[in-house]
């Protein structure tokens, strides 16, 4: 019995760690990652749904840098577009959302 609820819980840990793994793996520390995809962009804030239908805001600050990993060549916020797949890195603190890194993929 006590075999089978050690493996029990090793299981269950493991499976937690491989949900939490992705979460942080692109972001720096203290930042969060948001990924899903472009549903509109306007000159200063940008929506992007999830794969869990959450459609979400980030507003453009100055610094938000624009990561092309994708190879379409796109580097600015006016060359991002609807539909475009992206990973977003915020900080939970921000309100409203701010945009620090956008990866394009």
């Amino acid at each position: 019995m006590r075999c089978a609820t050690r493996y029990l819980g090793l299981g269950a840990f493991l499976v937690l760690a491989l949900l939490a793994a992705p979460a942080f793996a692109e972001c720096p520390d203290g930042m969060r990652e948001f990924r899903g995809a472009i549903t509109s962009v306007t000159p200063q804030k940008l929506f992007v749904d999830s794969r869990l239908d959450d459609n979400i805001g980030f507003e453009r600050e100055q610094a938000t840098r624009i990561l092309d990993a994708s190879g379409k060549g796109r580097t600015s916020w006016k060359q991002l577009r609807a539909g475009d797949a992206v990973v977003i890195c915020w900080r939970f603190e921000d309100r409203p959302r701010k945009a620090h890194t956008i990866t394009l993929r």
